[in-house]
Order: structure tokens, then sequence, then C-alpha cells
């Protein structure tokens, strides 16, 4: 935890970006604010190698299934013939 109210919310808006300001002060309480910043092991910040690797591998998986995708079209026109 932070050492300040402050830095703890900013902690908690970090790990769980779809909470807001206004729910974190006024509509959770105090326990499940605890329970969430106990169970934040699920955020992880890639370092910038892991970064470039992780862009790359989407990139692969894109053009395989774009190419499995014109495979398909493709092989549907030729059954047409």
């Amino acid at each position: 935890m932070a050492r300040s109210q402050i830095g703890d919310v900013a902690d908690m808006m970090k790990a769980f970006p779809q909470i807001t300001y206004n729910e974190y002060m006024y509509e959770r309480s105090y326990a499940q604010l605890q329970i969430l910043a106990g169970d934040s092991t699920h955020v992880h910040y890639f370092n910038e190698k892991d970064k470039k690797i992780w862009e790359n591998y989407k990139k692969i998986i894109k053009a395989q299934n774009e190419f499995e995708s014109f495979l398909s079209q493709n092989g549907a026109e030729q059954k047409t013939k």
C-alpha cells in the first residue's frame, strides 16, 4: 500500500482502470478495497522488450488469420467453378 490516501487511490486506479474516483471514495467499502488491493496480481506491465515481443506476436497471429481467411475464400471460389 502507498504512504498516503492519494497514493492508494492512484495505485488502485492504475490496477483497476474501470474504477472511477467517486466509486473508490464513496461506493466501495474499505473491505472491498482491501480485497481488490490484494487481488491485483493479474496486472502485468511489460518492459520495452516484452512489449515488442507481444506486439510482434499479435501481428503474426493477425497475418495468420488473414491468410487462413484468404485460403478459405479462394477454396470456396474454386469449388463453385
